[in-house]
Formats: C-alpha cells, sequence, structure tokens
C-alpha cells in the first residue's frame, strides 16, 4: 500500500515550469498504463506532454523505468539527473535505483508492500 507523507504541491515560478517525472518498477506492475493515464489527463488539461519508456527485460519482471515530463511546452520525455519533481516507485529496490534522478526539489510516492 502506497502511503502519502508531506507532499507539497510544486511551486510555479512563471507559465513555463515543467513538471517532471520518473516512475519505475518491475515488469506486470503496470508503469506504462500508468504513463498512459497521466500523459492523457495531462493532455486534456491542455498541457503539452511528452513520454519515453525504458523496459528491457519487463516481461520477466525485470526493471521498468518510465518518464514523463508536462508543461505549456515539452521539448524532452527524458527527465534529467537530480531534475525529478516527483518519483513514483512501485517496487522499493527499482525506486532506490532511481535516487539518481533526485534533488532537493523532488518528493516520492513509494508502494512499501
Amino acid at each position: 500500500m502506497a502511503t502519502k507523507k508531506n507532499i507539497k504541491p510544486v511551486k510555479k515560478t512563471d507559465g513555463q515550469k515543467v513538471f517532471n517525472c520518473v516512475i519505475v518498477g518491475t515488469g506486470g506492475q503496470g508503469l506504462i498504463t500508468l504513463l498512459e493515464i497521466l500523459s492523457d489527463a495531462a493532455v486534456k488539461n491542455g498541457l503539452d506532454a511528452k513520454t519515453s519508456e525504458l523496459h528491457g527485460l519487463s516481461q520477466r519482471g525485470g526493471s521498468v523505468e518510465v518518464h514523463i515530463k508536462f508543461g505549456k511546452k515539452v521539448f524532452s520525455p527524458l527527465v534529467e539527473a537530480k531534475k525529478a519533481d516527483l518519483i513514483v516507485g512501485l517496487e522499493m529496490q527499482e525506486c532506490l535505483k532511481a535516487a539518481y534522478f533526485s534533488g532537493p526539489q523532488t518528493q516520492y510516492l513509494i508502494n512499501k508492500t
């Protein structure tokens, strides 16, 4: 079960803010479905959204990493190191691997089960 602690809204400095999110887990957990839902929601709210998937051995329970960026105008789907606003971890070990994307602004949403 996911727990929610101290999640703060992203502060917008201007209308050009791009929200950077990385979702990590293992094959079969629905990361790509979650990515599609978030992307559709962003587009339906008038935002530009770009997504990227990395899922090598995902069919065998391997690592899956997906990126989504949305905002007024997005040029690249990949979240840069230390630039994630949100990291969603559906599996703890994969979430630890994603710490590479974490900066001082990053919030985590982690499934602990």
